[in-house]
């Protein structure tokens, strides 16, 4: 057997331009499957994380019927018995308090609609992207009661900046219109534009009073130590809380963002297809061509007795150290593709398009060891299967042809 490896391996360098056409599609196949991976795999973790930190949280907890209806009415009217089950419930980093309805911003000149934040700003520092996300001015801090922090786009399409008065307008728990006036403590930046102009923050007591809440909430955000622990946590939740409040991950608070990662798959699954038949046929037809070229070798080495199966498991070999050492150049090509990306490829300049297709502007191409082995592992299989038919057709060859045609 060590002789036919040795064989093989001299073979594949008998012809070292057939070998490098063959290497070259081999190459240029792995590189292929590796850049297709890592972008769709960095697109759609960044898309998670964002999505997660988008006020979502990996579960939230509401009173029943506010996820379909996030009005003030559907506020957890006792949140006492859903902070105890957070409390009890093991594998939960952090969780934060919120009220969030709908309402309008408005100063002298300007008015739009937004989505009122009230929050706890230490916790939701932990759990969303506002924590990270001031550009000029500061924080929330407790006891900022007359403070408010919006988005950059707001700012700039209301003229206004620091220090300056907004007036937040929404509906309070007695179904009557209530105003306060903030001040602007804080201008954020947000990783999509759109929701700069979607949120205005202020502390959860400044929302409690204006909106005549008192301990209500809206929602409770969780975020667990890992993403694989959601469902067990979901569970535990949804056993410890009864049928007054309903228990969310981010796959059902989040139907549009998943219908886009399946479609990434689909993308990436016809991305490995389309790779994997012209690699199929670029080393079917050059071994096939490589084996017809020693019609004469195959049929002297049967004549001299070498069994088919032999022959067979020669030409086998032959494409087994090929694919080897294209998929080791492949990775070592892709390894020195995604190292420069590493801090990530800047997509500030095509904003609008990101935005539209939910892409975050920077995208860190990544790859799992998973994901590699398991596109080498195929690589490899389909090099070695591709070897079969020449191989086949080379062990079928008669020795009275061969010496017909010296």
């Amino acid at each position: 057997m060590n002789a036919v490896f040795r064989m093989a391996w001299r073979n594949i360098w008998r012809n070292p331009r057939r070998t490098l056409i063959i290497l070259i599609a081999t190459v240029v196949g792995v590189w292929g499957l590796l850049m297709a991976a890592a972008f769709s795999y960095g697109i759609k973790e960044q898309m998670i994380r964002d999505s997660l930190m988008d006020l979502t949280g990996h579960i939230q907890i509401h009173a029943h019927g506010y996820h379909q209806d996030p009005v003030i009415q559907n506020s957890m009217d006792n949140p006492a018995p859903a902070l105890k089950a957070l409390r009890s419930v093991p594998g939960i980093r952090a969780f934060a308090m919120r009220v969030r309805v709908p309402g309008m911003v408005m100063d002298a000149r300007n008015s739009t609609g937004i989505t009122i934040v009230g929050i706890d700003p230490a916790a939701e520092a932990i759990v969303s992207f506002i924590g990270r996300a001031v550009r000029q001015g500061t924080y929330l801090k407790p006891g900022d009661i007359h403070k408010i922090i919006i988005g950059r786009k707001l700012a700039e399409k209301f003229a206004t900046g620091l220090g300056k008065k907004l007036v937040l307008i929404s509906q309070d728990a007695q179904g009557e219109m209530s105003s306060y006036a903030f001040r602007i403590q804080g201008i954020y930046q947000a990783p999509y534009a759109s929701q700069e102009e979607k949120y205005a923050f202020i502390t959860l007591e400044a929302a409690r009073d204006m909106l005549g809440l008192g301990n209500k909430l809206s929602e409770l955000a969780i975020i667990a130590h890992d993403r694989a622990d959601v469902p067990g946590i979901r569970a535990a939740l949804r056993a410890s809380l009864s049928e007054d409040f309903e228990v969310l991950d981010y796959k059902e608070m989040l139907p549009f963002v998943m219908a886009v990662l399946e479609m990434y798959d689909t993308f990436l699954i016809l991305w490995f297809a389309t790779i994997f038949v012209a690699l199929a046929f670029g080393i079917v037809n050059t071994l096939l061509m490589a084996v017809f070229e020693r019609f004469r070798e195959f049929g002297i080495m049967k004549a001299m007795g070498m069994k088919p199966v032999w022959i067979v498991m020669l030409v086998l070999l032959e494409s087994l150290w090929l694919s080897i050492i294209g998929i080791a150049a492949g990775n070592l090509v892709g390894w020195l593709t995604l190292m420069p990306l590493s801090d990530g490829l800047d997509l500030s300049r095509f904003a609008q398009g990101a935005d539209y297709f939910g892409m975050a502007h920077v995208i860190y191409p990544s790859i799992t060891p998973g994901v590699l082995l398991w596109s080498d592992m195929t690589v490899l299989a389909l090099g070695v299967a591709a070897g079969l038919y020449p191989a086949l057709r080379a062990g079928r060859f008669r020795p009275v042809e061969a010496l017909a045609r010296v």
